[in-house]
């Protein structure tokens, strides 16, 4: 099985690990489920998976090392995941990421600055870290990503500085 979407059901419990065996999985879309618990470090293990989605579920994690494994994803959303940690703790992981085109980590309870390992991302279209607890000012290295389409960075009380010396040619979204 290459394709499988089991979103906005009512499926509850843990994440299943036996999902994560399906060796030519290539899109995994498990969102708006009622899923708990933490996410499996098997998750890691399907090395083909390009597009996962596990928005909207009661799940957590206080690492996403298992995400450098994951060397031909494009998509990743966690929103509302419980991250729970600060960015700093995302540089590493997001520095095994480069081929990234979409990262949606809204609502994950993220805390610190913007993480500088995003800028490193050159393929990322789609930035969204709304409904956290950013802090420190928005960098200007964002403003030059050449494929950024959509920055949203909304509700993060403790995000500040001058966007003006943000230079954001061709970026679309909200700040």
């Amino acid at each position: 099985m290459e394709y499988l979407d089991l979103s906005m059901n009512n499926f509850i419990g843990h994440l299943p690990k036996e999902l994560f065996g399906l060796q030519n999985l290539r899109h995994l879309d498990l969102s708006g489920n009622y899923f708990e618990g933490e996410i499996p470090m098997d998750v890691g293990s399907v090395h083909t998976l390009n597009h996962l989605n596990l928005a909207g579920n009661e799940v957590f994690n206080s690492s996403l090392r298992w995400v450098e494994k994951l060397q031909e994803l494009r998509y990743l959303s966690l929103e509302s995941v419980v991250l729970n940690m600060t960015t700093w703790n995302l540089e590493a992981t997001l520095s095994h990421i480069h081929h990234l085109h979409y990262l949606n980590l809204a609502n994950c309870y993220l805390s610190g600055h913007i993480p500088n390992a995003i800028q490193n991302l050159t393929s990322l279209s789609h930035l969204i870290l709304d409904e956290n607890y950013l802090s420190s000012i928005v960098p200007s290295w964002l403003g030059n990503m050449p494929h950024l389409q959509e920055l949203s960075l909304s509700e993060n009380p403790s995000l500040n500085g001058d966007v003006v010396t943000v230079e954001f040619s061709d970026v679309i979204g909200a700040v």
